[in-house]
């Protein structure tokens, strides 16, 4: 980032991250799940023991508060979940003290 003109002097910073989940759902838990969205609650992630696998990075300290992420989803990608996006952005406020 300080190869970037003004990063430096913003305080822009670059940032990795992961995030993982992995277990299992009841079939009494699964009952009681709204299916009017499946694409939003879909009892299927949590069928067969997978893993839900995302990776990340991207620039924080926008006007001191704005966060950018742009994710890259590396599970649940097969024909089973077709509408499954493998990349998103993300645009966070971000309050620090």
């Amino acid at each position: 980032m300080n190869r970037i003109p003004l990063a430096k002097k913003v305080k822009l910073r670059s940032f990795v991250n992961t995030k993982a989940v992995y277990g299992t759902m009841s079939n009494t838990n699964k009952a009681i799940m709204p299916t009017e969205n499946p694409s939003i609650t879909n009892p299927s992630f949590f069928e067969n023991g997978n893993n839900y696998i995302e990776m990340g990075y991207g620039i924080e300290n926008i006007f001191r508060f704005i966060r950018v992420d742009f994710i890259h989803r590396l599970t649940y990608l097969d024909e089973s979940h077709p509408n499954a996006k493998p990349f998103g952005i993300k645009v966070n406020a971000v309050l620090r003290f």
